[in-house]
């Protein structure tokens, strides 16, 4: 009986032999062909983007997406179909172009080299050759894929270039001052954005009031219809008088006195 148990085994062991060679010959098979799905991804990956490196325009996509459906009319799973599909997924997030978005509100104090840009939409190529001229205080940059849409610029640019071609120049003050005039005179609602109509002074003196307020001077708008009209002059306001005004406290004292020790530091540099 003893070689009876011995050959039952010997069965056995053979059994059980073949059911591990044919586990791991499943493994390896599995194995296989997950690195072949991977190496197809990698592929199909590769070939679309080869497609979307090439694409630079708006055009140029809508003509991909042609070419995809005409694809899928023929035959809904060949390898151009896919390649073709993955081309486009990826092609919807290329940047074609990048807006120029002032960083802050657009006002008489823009400058015109902001202003002249403003809003205008410029390819990746010239994107990075003009975006080292501008600081993150000018623009902030907008990316512009395939389907994105760009921001509408906003109202008033081409009067708003104009002041500044006036005031940025080398004409003399009064001229200056005559030609704003003449610019808020001829785009009235410009006129009525920018200017306040009830003050009494026309629109020229205002922006030069204006100045003098950004600067730091207090009263500015008093002090000019008083013959305080540039930073120069604006030395010659007694501290002791002013403070004698009406409404006139601390506060306003010390920004007098700290404007015209600025002024005093300008003129020493110059």
């Amino acid at each position: 009986m003893d070689w009876i148990a011995g050959i039952a085994v010997f069965v056995v062991i053979l059994w059980i032999g073949s059911k591990m060679g044919s586990s791991d010959s499943q493994t390896e098979t599995k194995s296989k062909g997950a690195i072949f799905r991977e190496e197809w991804k990698t592929a199909i990956s590769h070939d679309a983007q080869e497609i979307v490196d090439g694409i630079t325009s708006t055009k140029q996509f809508h003509a991909l997406e042609r070419k995809l459906e005409t694809a899928e009319r023929h035959s809904s799973s060949d390898r151009r179909t896919e390649v073709l599909q993955a081309a486009v997924d990826k092609a919807r997030w290329k940047v074609l172009s990048w807006q120029f978005i002032p960083a802050y509100e657009l006002g008489l104090e823009t400058p015109k080299k902001v202003l002249e840009q403003a809003y205008k939409i410029f390819s990746v190529e010239e994107y990075e050759a003009l975006k080292g001229a501008f600081s993150d205080e000018d623009v902030k940059w907008q990316e512009l894929y395939v389907e994105g849409e760009p921001e509408e610029p906003e109202p008033f640019i081409r009067q708003l270039i104009k002041f500044r071609e006036i005031v940025e120049s080398d004409e003399p003050k009064e001229g200056k001052i005559k030609q704003i005039n003449q610019l808020a005179s001829r785009n009235k609602e410009f006129k009525e954005e920018y200017f306040e109509s009830w003050r009494p002074m026309n629109c020229g003196h205002q922006w030069f009031a204006m100045e003098l307020l950004s600067e730091g001077l207090p009263l500015a708008y008093e002090l000019y219809s008083e013959g305080f009209t540039t930073p120069e002059k604006c030395l010659g306001i007694d501290v002791a008088v002013f403070s004698s005004r009406k409404d006139v406290g601390e506060k306003e004292i010390e920004q007098l006195k700290q404007f015209q020790e600025k002024v005093r530091h300008t003129l020493n540099k110059v």
